[in-house]
């Protein structure tokens, strides 16, 4: 199961059910949007890049439970963030299994170091290799 903690900026930190370290992601935009919709396209971004590495068990983590309550919702969320949304619940649909689930961001550490350290218009990956800005974060969730 690969577990992915979202932060605003559009950044996503995947650790596998396991404890190890799989991939990050940091990505700025070049205009910042509300933090929801900052949240929203971290967490489209997310199920991108799980799809293109063929993740088939998921389970995001956001500290935005507006968002999470949009996406668990049946009813098509007619708001300026319904586009992405929409995105989403569609993106879901191609995993065996994708959930969403409330963090507080006292808990949500790492993904707010990857959301801090995002650049306008650049996209920042880390395979299999801890960035050292975030290391002592993951040490600290896994002990």
């Amino acid at each position: 199961m690969l577990h992915i903690l979202l932060g605003q900026a559009a950044s996503a930190a995947p650790v596998g059910g396991r404890g190890s370290f799989l991939l990050s992601c940091s990505e700025g935009l070049a205009a910042f949007p509300t933090p929801e919709m900052a949240e929203a396209i971290a967490v489209r971004r997310a199920l991108t890049i799980s799809r293109e590495r063929s993740f088939q068990r998921i389970v995001l983590v956001s500290d935005c439970l507006a968002l999470i309550q949009r996406i668990s919702s049946p009813v098509r969320d007619r708001s300026i963030l319904g586009t992405v949304v929409g995105d989403i619940k569609a993106l879901k649909m191609d995993f065996q299994s994708c959930l969403f689930r409330f963090s507080s961001r006292k808990t949500n550490v790492v993904a707010h170091k990857l959301a801090r350290s995002s650049e306008p218009l650049v996209c920042k990956f880390s395979v299999d290799v801890i960035p050292e800005f975030i290391r002592e974060e993951l040490c600290n969730d896994v002990a």
